[in-house]
């Protein structure tokens, strides 16, 4: 299951940026020692919980477009096994041109999809795209 799950360091950075999707994973990190837990149901009273969502959980909460600042333009959101690296997945807002072409505005990559969509939700979050 934790293959599926965001990764601890972007769990973190996931909490930082007030992200808050009640999942049923988690990492706990032992404040004493400093071990991390997954998904234990009995863990240390002092200690720190990081959600850790799965990629549908994540995409609930990405628009599925956003508005440009300074145009009248609307990115949509692609998301996309990469053509050149067949492990990376590639996340993506951008507008498809009048010949049909992709043009990206915004753009994450990870081995991983849950650490794609989450890296993309941060980045949006820090650029004020979601409140």
């Amino acid at each position: 299951m934790k293959d599926f799950c965001v990764d601890l360091e972007i769990s973190k950075e996931l909490k930082e940026n007030g992200y808050f999707q009640e999942t049923l994973n988690w990492y706990i990190e032992d404040i004493k020692t400093g071990k991390i837990y997954f998904n234990k149901s009995q863990y240390p009273t002092e200690s720190k919980t990081y959600y850790a969502p799965f990629p549908d959980e994540i995409l609930k909460e990405l628009p599925r477009e956003i508005k440009d600042p300074n145009f009248d333009y609307f990115y949509h959101l692609k998301i996309e096994k990469s053509p050149i690296h067949d492990e990376m997945y590639l996340i993506s807002y951008g507008i498809t041109s009048q010949d049909r072409a992709w043009m990206e505005q915004y753009n994450t990559d990870d081995k991983k999809l849950s650490n794609a969509l989450a890296k993309m939700w941060i980045y949006l979050k820090k650029e004020g795209y979601i409140k």
